[in-house]
């Protein structure tokens, strides 16, 4: 699942916008395509940061729910290193995305 995940937000990070910058029809609807461009940034930032957290959760349980569930309920100190930085890394991109929203 995270593999595919990771595919997918790959192609919304490099494939998607530049097929979008090279398309013919974004001078004649320079809306549209601002819509579109916004609608891949929100897409990819809301998919890295369940990348993140699936990479995080990973090793506490086989769901999200099973995952927080057995960390809020056990020792959070178990989880291995990398799961801390995956985790870590999710809360920077999420403090990253809501900074741009808001500011």
């Amino acid at each position: 699942m995270a593999a595919a995940t990771l595919a997918v937000c790959l192609l919304l990070l490099a494939a998607v916008p530049a097929r979008l910058a090279a398309a013919p029809w974004v001078l004649r609807s320079p809306g549209l395509a601002l819509l579109l461009w916004q609608a891949i940034g929100l897409s990819a930032g809301l998919l890295a940061l369940e990348l993140a957290t699936t990479v995080a959760l990973a090793p506490a349980g086989s769901t999200h729910a099973d995952a927080v569930t057995a960390v809020l309920a056990g020792d959070p100190g178990r989880l291995p290193v990398w799961s801390g930085a995956a985790l870590a890394a999710a809360v920077l991109l999420l403090l990253h995305l809501l900074t741009v929203l808001l500011g």
